[in-house]
């Protein structure tokens, strides 16, 4: 079983396994939970904007349960 402190999993937004960690800041600053800055430079790195990140991230496989 792989360690939590090692988990990595998918990101359709970067195509690459990330952090279980950035994914879930990603995710709380995406739902208002966070913000520091994190998702703007999202935005600039991948040429997305909000309403893409946001689709993506809903129809992740691997997004997590935050409860809400």
């Amino acid at each position: 079983m792989k360690s939590v402190k090692n988990a990595n999993w998918f990101c359709p937004i970067f195509r690459k396994n990330i952090a279980e960690g950035m994914c879930l800041h990603i995710n709380y600053e995406r739902l208002g939970f966070l913000s520091d800055g994190c998702l703007d430079e999202i935005l600039k790195v991948t040429g997305m904007n909000r309403d893409e990140v946001n689709r993506t991230c809903e129809a992740c496989q691997n997004r997590p349960n935050i409860g809400v």
